[in-house]
């Protein structure tokens, strides 16, 4: 899905957090989402790295 794209694109992961209910856009909708830790999914912040274009995405960080 994204983080695939991102990679290709040569985005790295460079921190991670918790979803916050606290924090959602107005109006998001968790059942939509709910595929993805029942609407909650972390929120990834990438990272340019131009030597990982066409890298894949590490899973698990």
């Amino acid at each position: 899905m994204l983080p695939d794209l991102y990679a290709e694109a040569g985005l790295v992961p460079a921190a991670r957090v918790r979803w916050n209910d606290d924090y959602s856009p107005a109006g998001w909708d968790y059942d939509n989402f709910r595929a993805f830790n029942h609407g909650r999914r972390d929120v990834v912040f990438l990272a340019d790295d131009p030597d990982r274009v066409g890298g894949g995405y590490p899973r698990g960080l």
